[in-house]
């Protein structure tokens, strides 16, 4: 009995209706519901692995294995896409429910209890690189719904999760790749272009 007690104490902890008094914090911008943070934070990053493993590997190989009848983007990648970001973010959400229960740290060393979990989703709120690629996701899966939408596309959580794909592939490359381009190659690159615009009677970059 003890050890449940011990164990549905923890549980409270992400709980996405607790609600914190932010009078008692030092930053007016901790969040009010720091589970459903959590929560949600680690339900969109598996809803996001899934459907990147759904869109960029599942759906293309389960479409050349059925013939190619069926249209990838628009049918295909939206029906396999749907299931596994549903499925992705369930999986996370339920995994933080059951290690919370189970006592297991974080890997910031943390333990899931209250103060562990309130910590946990302050950074979150405060981490200004993730705050850009969850703007780069949000855009991307609002723009996909409204074109699936618009071209009569079945599947409200499939247009998500192509457009989740999309906007993870947006970010990593604008905040990956895009740095080291301008660092290592656009300096080697730039001179050739500026001589083909003088050639052109072209203004140079």
């Amino acid at each position: 009995l003890v050890k449940m007690s011990t164990g549905l104490d923890r549980l409270s902890a992400v709980d996405p209706r607790r609600r914190v008094d932010r009078s008692n914090y030092k930053d007016p911008n901790m969040p009010e519901y720091p589970g459903a943070v959590f929560l949600n934070h680690v339900g969109i990053r598996t809803a996001q692995v899934g459907s990147i493993l759904a869109c960029g590997i599942i759906a293309p190989l389960r479409w050349i294995q059925k013939g190619r009848k069926e249209k990838l983007f628009s049918v295909v990648m939206p029906r396999i896409g749907g299931s596994f970001f549903v499925g992705g973010y369930l999986f996370g959400a339920g995994a933080v429910t059951v290690l919370a229960f189970a006592g297991t740290k974080m890997r910031n060393g943390l333990p899931l209890t209250v103060d562990g979990v309130d910590d946990r989703a302050y950074r979150i709120t405060q981490n200004q690189n993730l705050q850009k690629q969850n703007d780069f996701v949000s855009a991307a899966m609002l723009a996909s719904l409204v074109s699936g939408r618009s071209m009569a596309g079945k599947g409200f959580f499939g247009h998500m999760a192509v457009g989740a794909t999309a906007g993870t592939l947006a970010c990593v490359f604008a905040y990956g790749a895009m740095p080291e381009i301008r660092k290592k190659y656009w300096p080697q690159v730039k001179p050739q272009i500026n001589s083909a615009l003088a050639s052109a009677g072209l203004p140079k970059l």
